[in-house]
């Protein structure tokens, strides 16, 4: 980077990451305030550190993110999500997010400020999308997400506004609960059955500036659905061995999808969490 705090750099872009952002700047005070000596970008060899008589010898490496080496990553259409603040304008309105609640949670937020209008669909039988924004008991709930998809399958005409929920901080939600397991089951016989999902989201296109859909972290149906109806992927991925082998499988799915179902699907970037600094 040719500046310091490169790694936090989102949260100059995002209102509620403000603490962070002042306590990078804090530290860059500081650091300025001591006279400490930083050499961005500048590689340390043997000879240098030995000739300078240092007593000691701090590394500090950085932060870079990790580029996975999977096939595909390093195509014209990946970014990293990192990199996508301050590149608003530039997002696809439908972004399928595959698993990670609170990436969608954050990510809809930092929209929605913006003055951008968000709905978010929890496509997850755990309905935990929905308990993430401070709706509870959404087992308990009369129309959500499985309501509407039944009623497509049925061929009843759909309300677009039924159903939907609006938070605190303005971006409206389509909730989901346990019964979404039970329709998926029962998808198996539908005819176009992944494009069941589409039919809902293209009726809130026009009324949306983003839509963005939670799924549960599995490649079922309702997921494939999810694929069928976005423009692009965002994938949260754990920062260890068994998740990033899954993923290598769920980019083969997304191919397969965007092959033959989807073809403008693209992936809008691989999210790292959990990483144990």
């Amino acid at each position: 980077k040719d500046h310091l705090g490169g790694t936090i750099v989102f949260s100059d872009y995002v209102p509620f990451k403000y603490p962070l952002h002042n306590f990078k700047e804090f530290l860059i005070k500081q650091v300025n305030k001591c006279g400490v000596n930083i050499l961005l970008n500048h590689e340390a060899d043997p000879e240098e550190i030995k000739a300078a008589g240092y007593d000691t010898v701090l590394v500090a490496l950085g932060a870079e993110p990790i580029r996975l080496p999977i096939p595909g990553l390093d195509k014209d259409n990946v970014m990293l999500v990192t990199d996508s603040y301050g590149k608003e304008a530039e997002l696809p309105q439908t972004i399928c997010i595959i698993g990670g609640g609170q990436a969608g949670c954050e990510t809809a937020l930092h929209l929605a400020r913006l003055g951008k209008k968000v709905l978010l669909i929890d496509a997850d039988g755990q309905g935990s999308l929905t308990a993430s924004l401070g709706f509870r008991e959404p087992d308990s709930m009369e129309v959500t997400l499985p309501t509407i998809l039944e009623r497509i399958i049925e061929d009843v005409d759909v309300d677009r506004n039924e159903g939907l929920l609006v938070h605190d901080e303005g971006i409206y939600l389509m909730p989901c609960n346990i019964e979404l397991s039970a329709l998926e089951v029962s998808m198996a016989n539908v005819m176009r059955r992944e494009y069941i999902l589409k039919e809902y989201v293209d009726m809130q296109r026009e009324y949306f500036d983003f839509i963005l859909i939670d799924c549960m972290p599995s490649l079922g149906m309702i997921t494939v659905n999810a694929l069928t109806a976005a423009d692009s992927v965002i994938i949260p991925v754990q920062a260890s061995y068994l998740p990033v082998k899954g993923l290598e499988q769920l980019i083969k799915s997304i191919s397969m999808v965007k092959k033959h179902l989807n073809p403008k699907l693209g992936i809008e970037g691989i999210l790292i969490s959990m990483v144990d600094g």
